[in-house]
């Protein structure tokens, strides 16, 4: 499992205005992908990890979970963010399920905060700015 991120250079599209934009190069190394439909369930596994709700636009969901396919579950039955179901009912092209393995909660904590901190998913309520508590306080899984 790798996620790495890399300033890849920066415009002046926005300087006039006094502010600068960044192109980010993100790579992450997925341990797998299945499209977001029912039975999709049967090839996610059940361990540990961070997984991504993702269709053309990019990455819109960024979580983690102790039971991976649990959630995906929960996901696809009835999204408790208000903003997934939003994304889920009008995808730009087919929505996909993606995760890393990781065993570890507090890596998985690092590993989603990291994620959601480079990406900047629309439906993640949580942001570098107003962070979730540490996993050594709260593991829902």
């Amino acid at each position: 499992m790798a996620v790495a991120v890399g300033v890849a250079g920066e415009t002046s599209s926005r300087a006039s205005r006094g502010r600068r934009r960044l192109d980010l190069k993100i790579r992450i190394d997925l341990d797998g992908t299945v499209p977001f439909r029912r039975t999709s369930d049967l090839r996610v596994p059940s361990g540990g990890g961070v997984y991504l709700l993702h269709d053309l636009r990019g990455v819109l969901y960024v979580g983690l979970s102790g039971d991976l396919r649990r959630r995906f579950l929960e996901h696809e039955r009835q999204p408790a963010n208000p903003l997934v179901a939003v994304a889920r009912s009008s995808p730009v092209g087919p929505l996909s399920f993606s995760w890393i393995a990781v065993r570890d909660a507090l890596r998985r904590s690092a590993v989603e905060a990291e994620l959601i901190g480079a990406l900047d998913p629309p439906c993640n309520r949580c942001t570098p700015a107003f962070p979730r508590p540490t996993a050594a306080l709260v593991e829902k899984d």
